[in-house]
Order: structure tokens, then C-alpha cells, then sequence
């Protein structure tokens, strides 16, 4: 899935989650090369780019399902895969965040979490939202891959809180999880 979230003054303004992902990236793939999920996920990550100028004429071989002999693809050809997904999603968000004029704020956009790592991603969202669009890359605790910035900061959260704070966090979802089971 992919979520989104405008800030402004330090406040959450505005927040939706998208089912399109990862995932999703991966399934076309394997649909589009006749491939299976685990070779698609690999090929992402190998080969992977979001923003078909970026990516480079190398072929290689993948396997395709019901072919004895694997067949060449080009590294362009799986970046036009990967990319129409990922332009679709960005299209899907740009239209929320234009009715409610996000865009319109200073400051631009932040990439993170594990699509984010996909070369050209920052590229393609400039392209798509029109706006300045940067990757941010954590560097706490030796770690440095956006796929990991929202544990980090939730972990980072967690350690700021005093004791007093963080016992009504766990009475408030204690709560929650009692009136769940009480119904």
C-alpha cells in the first residue's frame, strides 16, 4: 500500500492510504513477463528503475512460465512496467492532494519506505506532482534505506516519551483492544 500524509505548522493536515504498492509493482511484472512473483520481486530489485530515461539498454535473461529457454528483456522495456504503475499511483495521490491544494504549500514532498529505493522514483514524482520532490534516507543506528524511516521514527517517538506519556498510550490502546473483545 502506499500512504500519504500533508503536514503543515507540525500538524497532520491530511492522510489516505492508497492499495496500490510494492506489490502491485511486483504483480505486474509477473503479469506483463509471464514470470513468477518471486523472480518479478528479484527483477525489481536488481534491475528496477521508476523513471524509464534513467534506466540502460543491458539485457538479461528472465524465465517464463510454459517456455523451456529464458527470454531476454531489456532493462528499458521492465522500467516502462515498473514505471506506468508507479506513475498511476502518483497520479491517484496528485489528484487528492490538488482538491484539497496540498501542492500549494511550500515544501514539497518526501519519499520514503521501500518503493522509494526504486532509482528514478524522485524523478518520475517531480515529473508527475510538479513540485520539488526529495528522497529521504535515514542515518540513525548505522541504518540507511528509506524503507526503514518509519520504524525508525516511530522507534525514535517511543524513546522520547516519559514514563507518564507512554502509560496513556498503552491505557488508550489497552482500552481500545478491551472494548473490542467486550462487544
Amino acid at each position: 500500500q502506499t500512504t500519504v500524509a500533508s503536514v503543515k505548522n507540525q500538524e497532520l493536515q491530511f492522510t489516505n492510504i492508497y492499495q496500490e504498492g510494492g506489490d502491485y509493482i511486483t504483480k505486474d511484472i509477473s503479469k506483463v513477463l509471464k514470470t513468477s512473483q518471486k523472480l518479478a520481486e528479484s527483477l525489481k530489485f536488481n534491475y528496477g528503475v521508476a523513471y524509464v530515461p534513467f534506466a540502460g539498454t543491458e539485457t538479461f535473461p528472465v524465465e517464463v512460465i510454459g517456455e523451456v529457454n529464458p527470454v531476454e528483456i531489456t532493462e528499458s522495456y521492465l522500467a516502462e512496467i515498473i514505471s506506468a504503475r508507479v506513475r498511476h499511483i502518483f497520479e491517484q495521490i496528485k489528484q487528492d492532494l490538488d482538491r484539497r491544494h496540498v501542492l500549494d504549500l511550500p515544501g514539497g514532498i518526501v519519499i520514503v519506505g521501500g518503493g522509494a529505493i526504486l532509482p528514478g522514483i524522485v524523478e518520475l514524482a517531480q515529473e508527475v506532482f510538479g513540485v520539488h520532490t526529495k528522497l529521504y534516507v535515514p542515518n540513525q543506528i548505522g541504518i540507511r534505506n528509506p524503507a526503514f524511516a518509519h520504524v525508525i521514527s516511530l522507534s525514535e517517538f517511543a524513546g522520547s516519551l516519559n514514563d507518564v506519556h507512554f502509560n496513556i498510550l498503552l491505557n488508550l490502546k489497552l482500552t481500545k483492544i478491551y472494548s473490542k473483545f467486550s462487544s
